[in-house]
């Protein structure tokens, strides 16, 4: 896939999914302005996890929790997105980004999205969760949701 892939955040999706979001706009604009280029957006399945655990969460606290929402939303995700899907070579990659920088915790689903991208050859990653990733820059290109000044 290349330089013609992006791979896509679970922080970004939601953002575009939340029109109470800060985000929003300028989230589903750079989905928008991927798409138009002709980029291939993709997400994993861990993508799709990620994003029912933070959408649950906001849902849950606003007392707008619906499920049927939420597989409605990974319905349109999977016809909107290349799904991509972990295989043992994922876990290959992801134990060598063990072995290579320090990462423990949480971090290592950060690692694990690197290890995806890795096995499908994509090396551009919209985040907006930048900071989370900075370690793994040598590897992937950080594409920020909002740029910094």
């Amino acid at each position: 896939m290349g330089d013609l892939a992006v791979f896509v955040d679970a922080n970004v999706l939601i953002y575009a999914a939340l029109s109470n979001s800060a985000f929003h706009q300028i989230a589903r604009e750079r989905l928008i302005s991927f798409a138009g280029s002709n980029k291939i957006l993709c997400i994993s399945n861990q993508v799709i996890r990620e994003y029912l655990s933070g959408m649950s969460r906001t849902l849950l606290n606003a007392r707008q929790y619906d499920p049927t929402l939420l597989a409605n939303d990974v319905s349109i995700m999977q016809r909107q997105y290349t799904v991509l899907e972990e295989t043992i070579i994922t876990r290959q990659n992801l134990l060598n980004l063990l072995g290579r920088f320090t990462t423990g915790g949480k971090q290592v689903h950060d690692a694990n999205i690197v290890a995806t991208m890795q096995q499908y050859g994509i090396s551009q990653l919209l985040t907006n969760n930048v900071d989370d990733f900075k370690r793994f820059d040598s590897l992937i290109t950080l594409i920020p949701l909002i740029e910094q000044l």
